[in-house]
């Protein structure tokens, strides 16, 4: 899934019909790609690794101002999809 249909389907969760915060939203995106790669998630093309940088990135929009910490639902999905593909690798081994 590329990057404009990843910023629709983030546009369509949040609610949000104008393309007025397009820019700002596709660098969420981004940070939260990189940030989940920096916890060992690889990239692909999954739905649930799709589903984990959506839920990522509209809980840091949601609540970019509160300091309320990951829920736990998100924080579970993570760890879930992390210990999958480890366990796919050493599988492949």
């Amino acid at each position: 899934m590329n990057d404009a249909e990843l910023l629709t389907l983030l546009k369509l969760q949040l609610q949000i019909l104008t393309d007025a915060l397009d820019e700002y939203l596709s660098q969420v995106l981004n940070a939260r790609k990189q940030m989940i790669r920096r916890e060992g998630i690889l990239a692909d093309s999954s739905a649930e690794y799709i589903q984990i940088v959506l839920m990522q990135s509209a809980y840091l929009y949601n609540k970019r101002d509160t300091g309320e910490g990951e829920p736990r639902a998100l924080r579970y999905a993570k760890n879930n999809l992390l210990f999958s593909q480890k366990i796919q690798s050493e599988g492949d081994d």
